[in-house]
């Protein structure tokens, strides 16, 4: 069990427990980006720090980490209806396509993968489904190894989505928003005080209907969102929330690759079974928190999260292409998988300050518990399609698998358990010098069973200490310079699954090395940071050479990188964001071989990790043109990336441009928007996301016509 920096850590941490009981001492004033609790200022009804996933509640230019926070408003304005499309404004995300045979959002930060680093209101959200912004107030992106934060996971980062809340004055909005393929669109919310500083209530709510541009897709989605937050006295606080949605639509594995590249067909080619081809999901996620305020330097809250995530699909893969005839093998399999989550997190927030000097201190208590079921059933007699002249049938007829009765191809059941003890500090050394620590040790305990007739059960039983250290110098107000090292683990079993290869291992082990600067040239109006960082694994799993049905930890992978990003206000009818990362990924270490598309086998050693560009950016520019009307434009870009570990297979660089007009007035006592988005300005053919055997193309140049309402 590492124990880097726990001998420096801890006694400047209990240093600080003594600094923050100090009853004499002045109370800290909140940071400007974060919603605390302590402080006479705050909204009636918030709790903690409205689910922001910083923990410590730091301003953004004292925050020894590169994150981005990309608020509603942005949101609306690029019509980023669901987290995929949210993430593209942020440089270090790269979209990928489920690999290991997992649905629902997929994404790699800094190369590296982090499909189970998603969190709800900083509580884990590690379904698999596919997530809407119909009720959400931002989504912030932290990006480095940050499992004193979070725990197991967070190699590369994690995403946080803040959810709407009740406040103590009534707001609401509502909107209507067509687009192309029969694309409808409906979202309402409100919410405000029921009992004058004794209760407030919220509701949002979405229906969405329609096709894209893949022929035979189509997605309906439905969502509720309300919450309820109650004053149990001057400083007792309780908040309930529920988030439900669920989706009925297709399965589109898009175009097969073809020699090492997406296949030169239309982008709407469909390569499925249209009366076999389905998924649903559901996924409801109820929380309660509640926060209790001893004085204005301690406080307490306690969150409490029930989640339950269903998905029921038939599959229909691309597989091997024949490059004889040009037919690629497709597999059909009907699939369902429930999984069900309870985690409850306690945090003891301290905090005080004396001679200018501040400190806060954070003690956190979380644990959990996962249950993960899978089952799988193949078709069989699935013809294979020729990829030129897709002329498949509707169905694959009687070998179609209908229910999932036995005997089953698969059945996995995993149950995890879950402990993490953490303690995180910012205290002023001198009024220009900030130290932000930590350290968090977590226990994680999984037993998997797997197999139709026989049963094989695996058990891994693993214990991480994760450290956390940063230095924020701030020479004048404006600006800001940090260094930072901080750590992450991933566990056999992190998502749900071991085998006689990973069940004797210990986790693997990630650093993160950083120095970055922050400036803010006109306050808080425009923001700029620039950040510097080595990401390494350095026990990767590998195949053991001596034995090559089992791995050993003897592989490292590296991503180098820089940062870029700006946000604000540039000036007169001028607002900006926008980013670039450029990275260095390389697979220094590895006993691994891999196949290229043509049958070579290769040492994986030296290879770029799969979904890791070399550099990706995005922005958006808006123009205040007056009388209520504006324009903005700007892009997604990323370089090429490969999709398998050979480097054989790859997906096309590209720049997608969009821009929009909008035209708002007040009437009848609230805001009126109409607002036309163009997508894909130039109609540039793109792939999004793929893997080694098929890629799911971008959106063609559309149009998408919103009205909204907001009081």
């Amino acid at each position: 069990m590492p124990k880097h920096g726990s001998s420096r850590i801890v006694p400047t941490l209990l240093l600080a427990v003594g600094l923050a009981a100090e009853d004499a001492a002045p109370p800290v004033q909140p940071a400007q980006d974060a919603i605390v609790v302590e402080g006479a200022a705050e909204d009636t009804f918030s709790v903690g720090q409205s689910g922001s996933a910083g923990k410590l509640g730091l301003e953004a230019q004292q925050d020894p980490q590169s994150r981005t926070a990309l608020p509603r408003e942005l949101l609306d304005a690029r019509g980023a209806y669901s987290l995929r499309e949210a993430l593209r404004s942020d440089p270090g995300v790269t979209m990928a396509a489920g690999e290991g045979g997992r649905t629902g959002d997929s994404l790699s930060i800094r190369g590296f993968a982090a499909n189970s680093d998603l969190y709800l209101d900083g509580l884990k959200d590690n379904g698999q489904y596919f997530r809407d912004t119909f009720a959400t107030e931002s989504v912030e992106v932290l990006r480095g190894a940050s499992a004193v934060l979070f725990g197991r996971g967070a190699t590369g980062g994690a995403v946080n989505t803040v959810t709407r809340k009740p406040t103590d004055h009534w707001t609401g909005d509502a909107s209507l928003t067509i687009g192309e393929n029969g694309f409808l669109r409906a979202t309402a919310g409100a919410g405000g005080p029921v009992a004058e500083d004794v209760a407030g209530i919220r509701l949002d709510a979405l229906y969405q209907t329609g096709g894209t541009f893949r022929d035979e897709s189509r997605l309906d989605r439905i969502g509720i969102a309300p919450s309820l937050a109650v004053r149990l006295g001057d400083d007792t606080r309780l908040l309930l929330q529920v988030f439900h949605t669920s989706e009925e639509s297709n399965m589109d594995y898009g175009v097969p690759m073809y020699a090492g590249r997406p296949a030169d067909v239309p982008i709407d080619t469909y390569y499925g079974f249209s009366d076999d081809s389905f998924q649903e999901f559901d996924a409801t996620i109820s929380t309660a928190t509640i926060e209790h305020r001893f004085s204005d330097h301690a406080s307490v809250r306690n969150s409490t999260r029930l989640a339950d995530y269903h998905r029921y699909y038939r599959t229909e893969i691309p597989g091997a292409v024949n490059y004889s005839t040009d037919r690629v093998a497709i597999s059909q399999a009907l699939r369902d998988n429930q999984q069900d989550n309870l985690f409850n997190q306690t945090e003891l927030v301290l905090q005080g300050g004396a001679h200018g000097a501040e400190r806060k201190l954070v003690l956190g208590v979380e644990v959990g518990r996962e249950d993960y079921e899978f089952r799988s059933k193949n078709s069989t007699g699935v013809p294979s399609i020729d990829i030129f002249d897709p002329q498949q049938p509707n169905t694959v007829g009687g070998g179609r698998a209908d229910d999932l009765t036995d005997p089953l191809n698969s059945h996995n059941v995993a149950k995890a358990r879950s402990l993490g003890a953490y303690a995180l500090a910012a205290v002023d050394l001198i009024p220009e010098l900030k130290a932000v620590l930590g350290g968090r040790f977590d226990r994680y305990l999984a037993d998997y069973e797997t197999g139709t007739t026989t049963i094989t059960t695996y058990t891994r039983d693993d214990s991480m200490f994760s450290p956390r250290a940063g230095l924020v110098w701030t020479p004048v107000g404006t600006v800001s310079t940090y260094a930072s090292y901080s750590t992450s683990f991933n566990p056999s079993a992190e998502t749900f699954s071991l085998s006689e290869a990973t069940a004797p291992l210990e986790p693997e082990e990630t650093r993160n090395y950083e120095v970055g600067v922050k400036w803010s040239p006109d306050g808080h109006e425009l923001s700029l940071a620039l950040a510097v960082f080595r990401l390494e694994k350095v026990n990767a799993r590998t195949t053991d050479p001596s034995n090559t049905s089992l791995q050993v930890l003897d592989g490292e992978q590296r991503t180098d990188g820089i940062e870029a990003e700006v946000s604000g206000r540039l000036g007169g009818p001028f607002t900006i964001q926008g980013g670039l990362a450029l990275f260095d990924a390389e697979v220094t270490k590895s006993n691994n071989t891999a196949t290229t598309w043509d049958g070579t086998t290769v040492e994986v050693e030296g290879k770029r990790p799969v979904n890791a560009p070399t550099s990706s950016g995005s922005l958006w520019l808006t123009c205040e043109l007056g009388e209520g009307w504006s324009a903005a434009t700007g892009f997604y870009a990323t370089s090429s990336r490969y999709t398998d570990q050979a480097n054989s297979v790859s997906l096309p660089g590209y720049a997608r441009f969009d821009a929009n007009v909008a035209y708002v007035t007040r009437w009848s006592d609230a805001d009126w928007r109409a607002q036309l988005n163009v997508l894909n300005l130039f109609d540039t053919v793109h792939y999004e996301a793929g893997s080694t055997r098929y890629a799911y193309p971008g959106t063609p140049l559309a149009a998408q016509l919103t009205l909204a309402a907001s009081f």
